[in-house]
């Protein structure tokens, strides 16, 4: 007999027959509000985190364009410590107004500028709402505006701005224009000027807290607008200047260009020298008077660093360019003077640029071009001017002062300037 075993009833069946295995469901997690809450937030806080981490290393990219035109690049800045107060945080005027001896200053579309009555003396006006009225009757160089913080701090709703100028003997002067409400862009208030430094100064430019200044003997200082404190940050002598983040351009007396930091050099003192015949108590009790500045090391002054050995006529700064105009033409530098491009062989006795646009005064002629127009010979005469005191520079509209104040507006769709004409004044 045969051994085979039959199969089961099991292995019998068809694959068919087969049990069939279930297949296991997997839940798709639904996010709750809460969820959504949650994700939220937590963005919230990175972007947080991350403003402040870029307010803390880049301060200078969080400042007003309208003031602030032009960043100042690593290469060109100095460390200097942070401010105390920093209620006090506008520029002045342009970096490339600064070495103009700016006859306009502009903050929140508001317009100071000086130009010549009908009694063909000089006034300081202001524009704003279309409207313009005179602040002071006085000569007006070197505007510089800050908004003032101070003055109607009393007044939730109330504030003002500060102008600061150089008058015809060189006294620092300023004039607080306000109360200013937004409603009300001009009240019927007494405007006095006031002297805020006497001394025959030549250049000023405010930035932050500070004042910067060149002084009767050409010296570059800078004051606290806060603070009582007087510092004299070169030895050299010059004649304009430009400040530019925290440093300095400046044009030496020789003509040739420095870079100054806006820090001092530090103050060294000296060990006190103990007189036998004196007292412990007066010997512990003198103070030592500080020297001026620190011995520097031989032939390297990092505070004060000539960078441009070339001699010329006047300079300007925008962006991260240094521009200068000589006999040799006008010529774009890089920030610390090493990179050149000659953009035309044209003589010039001023220059300002603002975004790139180039404005010199050439032979009694204001032209404009950007970079590529004077390189090809394609830039545009605006007006005649004589005797013009520089070039200032709005967004929209270009200014000289030439025995009153003209000027000549940027017109969007024809991109063109117009040409030049007098300021309206009020009557």
């Amino acid at each position: 007999m045969s051994n085979t075993t039959l199969p089961t009833e099991e292995q019998n069946k068809q694959p068919s027959e087969q049990p069939k295995q279930k297949k296991v469901k997997i839940k798709k997690y639904k996010l709750t509000v809460m969820d959504y809450i949650t994700i939220g937030f937590t963005a919230v806080i990175v972007l947080i985190m991350v403003f402040i981490l870029l307010r803390t290393i880049r301060p200078d990219w969080f400042q007003s364009s309208k003031q602030n035109n032009g960043q100042p690049s690593a290469s060109m800045s100095a460390t200097e410590e942070p401010s105390s107060d920093p209620t006090l945080s506008d520029n002045g005027n342009t970096y490339g107004n600064f070495s103009n001896s700016p006859c306009i200053a502009e903050i929140d579309d508001r317009l100071y500028f000086v130009s010549a009555g009908d009694d063909a003396k000089p006034y300081l006006y202001v524009k704003a709402e279309g409207e313009t009225r005179k602040l002071v009757q006085d000569n007006v160089f070197c505007l510089n505006v800050i908004s003032d913080p101070f003055t109607y701090a009393d007044d939730a709703k109330a504030y003002a701005y500060t102008v600061f100028y150089l008058d015809a003997d060189g006294n620092i002067c300023c004039v607080t224009d306000g109360p200013v409400y937004s409603d009300a862009p001009f009240m019927e208030n007494v405007v006095e000027k006031r002297i805020y430094k006497e001394g025959a100064y030549k250049s000023i430019a405010v930035r932050g807290e500070y004042l910067f200044f060149i002084d009767k003997d050409g010296h570059v200082g800078k004051m606290s607008l806060i603070e009582e404190a007087y510092t004299v940050l070169s030895k050299e002598s010059y004649k304009a200047l430009s400040v530019y983040g925290t440093s300095i351009f400046a044009q030496h007396e020789d003509g040739t260009i420095y870079l100054l930091s806006t820090v001092a050099r530090p103050v060294s003192t000296p060990t006190p020298t103990q007189d036998p015949s004196a007292s412990p108590e007066a010997t512990a009790t003198a103070t030592p008077a500080p020297t001026e500045t620190a011995t520097p090391v031989p032939g390297v002054d990092e505070y004060e660093i000539q960078i441009l050995t070339e001699k010329v006529t006047h300079f300007c700064v925008d962006g991260s360019y240094l521009y200068t105009v000589s006999d040799s033409g006008i010529v774009r530098r890089s920030g610390d003077g090493t990179m050149k491009d000659t953009l035309s062989k044209r003589k010039a006795e001023y220059i300002n640029v603002l975004d790139g646009q180039i404005f010199v005064v050439s032979q009694g002629t204001l032209y404009v071009g950007t970079a590529a127009q004077y390189v090809s010979g394609t830039e545009v005469a605006i007006g005649s001017v004589s005797s013009s005191i520089g070039i200032s520079l709005t967004e929209d509209a270009v200014y000289v002062y030439a025995g009153g104040l003209k000027v000549s507006t940027y017109d969007k769709e024809t991109d063109k300037y117009s040409a030049l004409t007098k300021v309206t004044l009020p009557a």
